[in-house]
This record gives structure tokens, sequence and C-alpha cells, in this order.
């Protein structure tokens, strides 16, 4: 696998996030009625929908489309409220795992493992300067939580309605990118988004994203499935979250900066935090 192809399947990773209940397309929504109610109440579901998720570990399936590529593979994702994430994307080869990068975002630094031919590549740096030096990368930054947790707001405030039924309405994202909305009236169940960020100040990136097949895990709906559209690679990936966990310890040292990719997938394969979780 080239370089080049690595970078790209980075962006499929971002889906990620993600991080959902494995569900049918003919599953149930399980969001109910809400009937007749304020925008101030309106915005209070939402919120409730998003707010108090410390911690996230999920395995997703993913599939990654793009000009003549078409790649599948998994992810473990790691998530903790705190402001950090780690993506850890492989090819699962039976007896073996063969690691395709590892991203880790930290507080304010990050650390990116990259695998093709060649072997691996290490870069590690300012997050504030992540979108510019990796840019095929910048969607597990730029959309963060939204890939999970579709309406948060970065920010901790109010979603701001644009019509009536409050069926749109807008937040930032941790990340400074703004979060366009677009739900069902009847019960706010977030169907699609429009995320777009800035970058260097200049452009600006816009990425698409599809929710389907919610399931209810604890307090929280989260989407089953996810497609991520991005128009700068001209690429489509598609998320299945395969196991999900939420608000339990996350194995000592996922996040340590020093770590490698491949001490990731020892660690997975010998002691998974999410090996006892069943299939929905």
């Amino acid at each position: 696998m080239s370089r080049v192809a690595v970078g790209r399947l980075c962006t499929a990773g971002a889906v990620c996030l993600m991080l959902t209940a494995c569900a049918s397309s003919s599953s149930r929504s399980p969001f109910p009625p809400l009937g007749t109610l304020s925008q101030a109440e309106k915005a209070q579901v939402i919120g409730s929908r998003t707010m108090g998720l410390k911690t996230l570990a999920a395995v997703l399936a993913m599939t990654f489309t793009g000009g003549t590529q078409h790649d599948i593979f998994d992810m473990i994702v790691n998530y903790d409220a705190t402001g950090k994430m780690r993506f850890t994307a492989f090819k699962d080869l039976g007896f073996n795992t063969r690691p395709i990068f590892d991203l880790l975002f930290a507080g304010e630094r990050y650390r990116l493992e990259t695998h093709d031919e060649a072997g691996g590549h290490t870069h590690q740096g300012s997050v504030a300067q992540f979108a510019h030096n990796h840019a095929p990368f910048r969607a597990f930054l730029i959309v963060g939580e939204a890939f999970f947790l579709p309406g948060f707001d970065g920010r901790g405030n109010p979603p701001v309605f644009s019509n009536a039924t409050a069926s749109r309405f807008t937040t930032r994202l941790k990340s400074g990118a703004t979060a366009q909305w677009f739900a069902r009236p009847d019960t706010l169940e977030i169907t699609r988004a429009r995320i777009e960020g800035g970058e260097d100040g200049q452009s600006t990136t816009a990425f698409l994203l599809r929710y389907n097949d919610y399931r209810q895990i604890e307090a929280y709906y989260l989407p089953g499935r996810v497609t991520l559209l991005d128009a700068r690679l001209g690429s489509t990936t598609r998320a299945l979250l395969k196991q999900v966990e939420v608000n339990m310890p996350l194995a000592p040292g996922i996040f340590d900066l020093p770590a490698t990719t491949k001490e990731q997938l020892r660690a997975h394969t010998a002691r998974s935090a999410l090996a006892h979780l069943k299939m929905p």
C-alpha cells in the first residue's frame, strides 16, 4: 500500500468515530415522539442526548471508496472527553493483524504512525498544526465527537435553531468547526449533518455525514451506521460499529504518546476491553 493510499485510508477512519451499536437497516428507531415542546425544551432534549459521555471504546468495520481505491479494514477507537482520542486501523489476516495507521490526540499534542510497503513512519507535533500538516487525516480532528454524538456542542452551549420545528440547528464542535444538523421534527432524530471547519484561517473544509440505525446505549442514542462524504478527497467512507462500550475505564496507558501501533494491537488481542461485549 503506498503512502498516499495510507493517507486516504485515514479519512475512512475518521468516521469512526462513528462509534455506534451494530444494527440492520430495517431496525426500528428507538427515539420516542416528543409531542408539543417549546424550542427551549427541545434544546434540553438535544443536550441530554450528548452530555455526560466520559469515555467510549469501540471496534468498527470500515469501508473506504475513492477513485479507483476500495478498502475494507477494522478500527479500534478510544475516546476520553478530557481531550484524548485514539484511532488504530488494521487489517485482520486471520492469525495475524497488519497495522495501517495509528493516530493519537493527547491534549495539545498528536502522534501519527502510518505503515506501507516501505515500513513505518512516525510524526509528532502540535494539534494546532495537525490539519495543515496531515490534510488526509483532518476529519479525525475536525469532526471529532460528531461521528458518534450527533447534535454535540463542544462549547457547552445550546443549539441555535434555524426553523420553527427545531429540525435544523447549528452547534460548534471542539475543533472550532460549525456543525449544521438536520433532524426529524417529531423525534429530533438526527439523520444528517454538514461539518465545516476553517484551515489556516482561509480555506474551508466541508464534510457531509449521514446517520442510520440508531440504538439506545444507556442514556445515549448512537448511530449504528455512519457515512462520511469528503468532496475534497472525492471519497465515501462507511462505518459499522461491531462492539461498543461507554463510560467504562479504558485500558491503562491507552493514551501514552510513546505507545506504537503494534503495541496497541497486541494489547487489544491479549486483553480487549470490548471482548466481553455481545452483539446487539
